[in-house]
């Protein structure tokens, strides 16, 4: 089965670069119209990677996605997330905070 991109809440309805980039290792990208931390858990249960731009994603949405291994927050800014790892809980690497300039 193939690595899924799920994009949240895409704000444009071209996606043939992002397809393109994950052409190479042989991804899927689905973009949807989720913005809750709830319609996120739902609808991206099977996501392997989210690209998210306004949607929240905390505890509730990542507990929803079994199989989720990175989150990337496109746009200008960085991801908004109040999960910390609880030792308890599955591994995450560390959250990078990565800012845009749009010249």
């Amino acid at each position: 089965m193939s690595f899924v991109v799920i994009h949240t809440d895409p704000h444009h309805t071209d996606f043939s670069h992002e397809q393109a980039e994950l052409d190479a290792i042989g991804a899927t990208l689905r973009p949807l119209n989720v913005t809750t931390e709830e319609e996120v858990a739902a609808a991206c249960r099977e996501a392997d990677g989210l690209l998210v731009t306004y949607a929240r994603i905390g505890k509730v949405a990542l507990a929803g996605m079994p199989k989720l291994k990175i989150v990337v927050r496109t746009g200008v800014g960085t991801i908004r997330s109040t999960c910390r790892r609880q030792p308890s809980e599955r591994s995450w690497s560390p959250m990078c905070r990565i800012t845009a300039s749009a010249t």
